[in-house]
């Protein structure tokens, strides 16, 4: 049965309320008369700056100024259909992928929707999806500890283990290389790059005690953003993992994400979130997120101000105020991590 659908819009937020769609701040971009009842699975945008958005048993083109432009393949179980797509992504080239977690296969399409290749994902569920720049695919099943990699043509399937990890959050690619990333408990996030011979080198370790990260990407500078799962925060990490800031209250947007299913950035570094349980895809720049990190008095007092001491916003606050130079806000993050006992200086933020 075809999915029936009602609505389904993308929402520019962040910027200043008012400015107009050509500068991408705050605007609705499109209401498409066959979406909204169902929940936003995957969004992301192209290299031509085309939209693709995921209702699950549904995936909708939208041009680069917003307008609906068509959908890519159908629902169904014959070749070529999906019946439920988790993750899309498009590569440097244009093609576009859908993973049907239900099939257990990647469908590879032009960016107009012509059918180029259906690949076989390796077994299970997958759940996540990367593509490199040049085509290459890897999934993973959430909760393993296992990726596969595919490489064009598509017929040499390669499974690679993530040691660093207990188990697989999520994936991507980065300058040509694969990593994994999975939460430590609730002491933070950690990234591992995996080599195609099942060796991997250490990544970054955003460290934030009970933020429980559903997605994680990058952006082309190598900064970290990761979105949390329940609570909604957004957050921004250097390279390094030192929290840059964490935000929730986004200009232009009605409430906060809630159950955010997929994290995008684009080249031109805004952010694109399907905001699932909310039905809506959300492009977001020019957050201002927390005061400068160079302002470590303002964080403090905003910290002190903060009732709630096991909170994300209150570590991500002491976090700044120490990197800003704040010698008490040091002190208070070193006895917290003390008290968790997972604190390991190599690991130090500071």
């Amino acid at each position: 049965v075809a999915q029936s659908v009602e609505k389904a819009s993308i929402l520019i937020a962040g910027g200043s309320s008012g400015s107009s769609l050509e500068n991408r701040s705050l605007a609705m971009v499109s209401e498409y008369e066959k979406g909204g009842q169902f929940p936003a699975y995957s969004f992301a945008p192209s290299s031509g700056g085309e939209l693709y958005l995921s209702t699950m048993m549904s995936v909708l083109r939208f041009a680069p100024d917003g307008t609906l432009a068509g959908e890519i393949g159908s629902f169904g179980t014959g070749p070529g259909e999906f019946q439920a797509v988790y993750k899309v992504r498009a590569d440097a080239r244009g093609n576009v992928y859908l993973l049907d977690y239900s099939a257990g296969k990647v469908l590879k399409y032009s960016r107009t929707g012509e059918l180029r290749n259906e690949i076989r994902a390796g077994g299970g569920y997958p759940m996540t999806l990367a593509v490199s720049d040049d085509g290459t695919i890897a999934v993973s099943e959430t909760g393993k500890n296992i990726a596969t990699i595919l490489a064009a043509p598509y017929t040499e399937p390669k499974q690679v283990r993530c040691p660093g990890l207990s188990l697989i959050s999520g994936i991507y690619f980065y300058r040509g290389s694969f990593y994994a990333w999975g939460t430590e408990g609730s002491s933070g996030v950690r990234t591992v790059e995996v080599k195609t011979d099942g060796s991997t080198a250490k990544g970054a370790f955003i460290g934030i005690p009970n933020f429980y990260a559903g997605q994680l990407t990058r952006d082309g500078s190598g900064s970290y953003y990761a979105l949390e799962q329940t609570a909604g925060y957004l957050l921004k990490a250097d390279a390094n993992g030192t929290v840059l800031w964490l935000n929730r209250a986004i200009s232009g947007m009605s409430g906060s994400f809630s159950n955010p299913n997929d994290l995008v950035v684009g080249p031109d570094g805004r952010i694109f979130i399907a905001d699932m349980m909310n039905r809506r895809a959300v492009i977001v720049r020019d957050i201002p997120g927390f005061t400068p990190l160079a302002d470590a008095a303002a964080h403090l007092a905003r910290a002190k101000k903060n009732p709630d001491r096991k909170s994300s916003a209150y570590m991500a606050d002491l976090q700044c105020a120490a990197k800003g130079g704040s010698a008490e806000a040091a002190g208070l993050l070193a006895d917290i991590y003390a008290s968790l006992n997972w604190f390991d200086p190599a690991l130090a933020l500071l």
